[in-house]
């Protein structure tokens, strides 16, 4: 052995690491077969020359640069376990793989083609992986890329090139060589690679010029065209010659050197190949996810032109455009090829079984920042790259809202106060700001915030925080700010708790432009990168079965710009267009149980069921349907808690049950009226609006010849009022501004009612006389139902996801607990979003909405 050699005998000892046997050795070192004492695994231990603890430089590089690779958790990267020295010598651990390297695995023949592809999708993952990290590894080759027994792909020696001895850029593209493998382990690095191995260099590493991300994907797809081929792109007799081939020369047509090779394929490589890194693919995530897209055996249309064949079209172009103008003097004329259509393509971000929502992009254009209730754990943040298939948790609680050019995010934390909090991205504690938040995003100069929130009951735009910008007469679901700061786009709803609606733009002294309306299920806006249309996801028609991501101009013109089925939402829009949309099921769950049953049953019906109410006697569940199969308008049905097939009672959005059964108020949404349905023989009765703008909740009075409602009137006021059935009267409000419920909580004589006024629990008179609070109330308290005894009133309270029901009894101020109520199966569930009980408090029903989503990129998309 050299002078420089650290041959180590077996039973050596390397700290914890006791050496086997010697697996190979070469200029850079020598590489064993090691034990690990403690942890009980084999590991490959890589001793470096000992000249390399006796230069400062290069061992702090080697450490840096180790200590890097260290940092790489990914499946398709050698693990590194541990640095250190042994006897002055310098050496990093590393998991033990088996199996063959990759040009073993070639061995000068083509690969078939699906094989290739999935070898060069995994390599592309690991690149990724690394490259989001900040790391270039400037000496791929086959030689570097590992395939294991199992068939896992892994990238060897990140950062290790590096360390070789310092010499000038002249000679040391001289002394470029390649590199024998090893059986096992990692293979040995010869001395003189800082920059790379001759035929797999890019043309800025030949010139000695900076190597960034885009050099490695030159050199991946050398390798590609290598596995797809069997032959080097690149290769002459000398590596001068082989580095001139590639400055100047195209490679080879793959063709000539494998048949039936999708033509998709070459498209792939051609475009890693590009001479000009400006002019390759910029990212490695966009070529895995070419690769996972294409299949490796079909013909597809073009997409990608080859960097040769593009010439030529350039060529072709300009001859077509001579022949054209000589047309009219020698009677020749050529028809233009129709342009392709670039169809939308979509990159997966996340893949786990629960729900993505909300989600935003990062200030790179491309990281993801979202929220999620993954397998059922609590909602938390998350970050994720398209194109891996792993997320890391950020270690923060609550729904992201937005993203501050600087990478300091909003957030609403979790819990009944919504309180929206400010906090770095990766570090940091959050700060809290408001409570109440709905929704928030930064204003372009990073420092002023737009919210939406709810104060006394009442629905605020605010701009910047404290200052009301304009008061929704319905209320706004969420906010972005234009890239100009001069404007902030909201989707509206004429209802509280309805998602029908709109979109529209609010300026700076808080006047109001509808931009469209009219649409079902209005979900998230966000402006175009040039801030001349705002885009937003909504379903279009009589309960349209898909949907779609509009984009309407500030002078109201509406198009499509993407549909997809299911449940598909907009979530955000990069500077560079592209698109973060959630997609998945969103479903409805109701659950009930009616008189003498001891086990739960599914009351739900069509693809979006609502529960609205519950017969006095349990015996019968009120709903809506909402979606597709209620149509335009919505349907009632009602259904017997026996589980007995539902019946349709007509159109509106159900609201409640009359005493003796026979009627159903709902709200007739073309009409924006109240209606009477007949639940059996009957007809339909509309009920005078009075200037009533919207009704979120209706329900009868005791002897079902009142009803009492919430309404709003046109100064967008919400408070609870009484009116006849028999004339049809004007309504007569019987509470405050700005307190009201959503169920029916009228005592059995008719005369009392309970509300939460924002503060507490009180019985409001609904005649004469004065409210007091409900003795026995705790905050929190909902009130679900005033029972059949005139005494009691029962009231829900939320802890965690368990809800707790109380009977409260109002003379004495006692509260007796009656039943915990909880969602089984808790992946993608929301909490119990409703809560119906029979008279005697023994028969129930809930509603809740289960979401399972995945997000996406759509690029393409014009």
């Amino acid at each position: 052995m050299p002078s420089n050699s650290t041959s180590i005998a077996p039973g050596a000892r390397l700290g914890p690491y006791e050496v086997v046997a010697l697996i190979g050795a070469g200029g850079m070192g020598e590489v064993y077969r090691a034990k690990d004492t403690r942890l009980g695994r084999d590991v490959a231990v890589k001793v470096l020359p000992r000249s390399f603890a006796t230069d400062p430089d290069r061992l702090r590089r080697f450490e840096q640069e180790a200590r890097a690779a260290g940092m790489l958790n990914h499946p398709n990267i050698l693990a590194v376990h541990d640095i250190g020295t042994h006897e002055g010598a310098p050496y990093v651990v590393s998991e033990l793989l088996e199996g063959q390297t990759l040009r073993e695995r070639i061995d000068g023949s083509p690969m078939p083609p699906r094989k290739a592809s999935d070898i060069a999708a995994q390599f592309a993952r690991g690149l990724a992986a690394a490259h989001d990290k900040g790391i270039v590894h400037r000496d791929l080759k086959p030689d570097n890329v590992f395939i294991t027994r199992e068939g896992r792909v892994k990238i060897l020696d990140f950062g290790l090139a590096k360390i070789a001895p310092a010499i000038s850029p002249a000679a040391e593209t001289a002394m470029l060589a390649e590199t024998a493998p090893v059986a096992v382990g990692v293979p040995r690095t010869e001395v003189g690679m800082v920059l790379g191995t001759a035929s797999y260099m890019s043309p800025e590493q030949i010139r000695a010029a900076p190597a960034d991300h885009r050099s490695d994907i030159f050199a991946f797809g050398l390798v590609f065209y290598e596995m797809l081929t069997g032959r080097p792109a690149f290769r002459a007799d000398s590596a001068i010659e082989t580095m001139s081939a590639i400055l100047k020369a195209d490679p080879p047509r793959m063709a000539d050197r494998a048949a039936d090779l999708p033509p998709d394929l070459e498209r792939i490589v051609l475009h890693c190949l590009e001479k000009n890194p400006e002019e390759r693919f910029q990212s490695i995530h966009d070529v895995a996810f070419h690769l996972e897209t294409t299949s490796g055996t079909s013909t597809s249309t073009k997409s990608l032109p080859a960097p040769a064949s593009r010439m030529r079209l350039v060529k072709q172009l300009a001859v077509g455009a001579a022949l054209i103008g000589a047309g009219a003097l020698v009677g020749f004329s050529v028809k233009p090829e129709a342009p392709a259509t670039t169809l939308p393509a979509f990159e997966a971000v996340t893949f786990r079984r629960g729900s993505a929502n909300p989600a935003r992009f990062a200030p790179d254009g491309r990281t993801v920042i979202y929220s999620a209730t993954w397998d059922g754990t609590p909602q938390s943040v998350y970050s994720a790259v398209p194109g891996s298939p792993e997320s890391r948790s950020l270690d923060v609680p609550g729904a992201v809202r937005s993203i501050s050019k600087s990478g300091e995010m909003l957030v609403t934390m979790p819990g009944g106060r919504r309180m929206l909090a400010r906090l770095p991205i990766g570090s940091g504690a959050p700060r809290e700001l408001v409570e109440g938040v709905r929704d928030a995003d930064w204003a372009p100069n990073g420092e002023d915030i737009a919210i939406l929130r709810n104060v006394d009951g009442r629905e605020r735009l605010q701009f910047p925080i404290g200052r009301d910008l304009h008061l929704p007469s319905g209320y706004f679901g969420n906010l972005r700010i234009s890239p100009g700061g001069d404007l902030i786009a909201v989707s509206e709803h004429p209802v509280l708790l309805d998602a029908r609606g709109g979109v529209a733009i609010v300026d700076l002294q808080g006047k109001k432009t509808t931009l469209a309306e009219g649409l079902e299920d209005v979900g998230r806006v966000a402006w175009s990168p040039d801030g001349k249309e705002v885009w937003f996801s909504a379903a279009q028609g009589a309960g349209a079965a898909d949907h779609s991501i509009f984009a309407v101009t500030l002078e109201g013109r509406l198009r499509r710009l993407v549909s997809g089925p299911g449940h598909f939402a907009l979530q955000d829009a990069s500077p560079a267009g592209d698109l973060l949309v959630s997609h998945g099921l969103r479903r409805p769950a109701i659950v009930g149980r009616g008189p003498g049953a001891t086990e739960d049953v599914e009351l739900g019906w069509l693809d979006y069921s609502v529960l609205a109410d519950m017969s006095g006697d349990g015996r019968r569940v009120l709903f809506a349907e909402q979606s597709v199969g209620g149509g335009a308008g919505y349907a009632v049905y009602v259904r017997n808690t026996d589980g007995t097939p539902a019946v349709r009672l007509g159109k509106g959005d159900a609201h409640s049950l009359s005493h003796d059964g026979r009627w159903a108020l709902a709200h007739d949404l073309t009409g924006h009226t109240l209606q009477l349905l007949p639940t059996g023989p009957g007809q339909p009765r509309s009920i005078p609006s009075h200037g009533i703008t919207a009704y979120p909740w209706s329900g009868f009075l005791p002897g079902d010849k009142t009803i009492l409602f919430t309404g709003t009137d046109k100064a967008g006021v919400n408070r609870m009022y009484v009116q006849s059935l028999d004339d049809g009267g004007t309504p007569r409000p019987v509470t405050p501004d700005d307190v009201t419920v959503m169920q029916n909580t009228v005592s059995p004589d008719g005369k009392w009612l309970v509300a939460d006024d924002g503060d507490e629990l009180r019985i409001f008179p609904l005649s004469d006389g004065e409210s007091r609070p409900v003795p026995g109330a705790q905050p929190g308290d909902e009130p679900i139902r005033w029972s059949s005894d005139p005494d009691v009133v029962f009231v829900a309270n939320v802890a965690g996801q368990t809800q707790h029901v109380h009977a409260i009894n109002i003379v004495r101020g006692t509260r007796t607990p009656m039943m915990q109520l909880a969602v089984k199966d808790r992946v993608g569930a929301s909490g119990i979003q409703r809560l119906v009980l029979s008279a005697d408090g023994k028969s129930y029903a809930y509603l809740y909405t289960r979401t399972l989503q995945n997000l996406y990129v759509v690029k393409n998309v014009r």
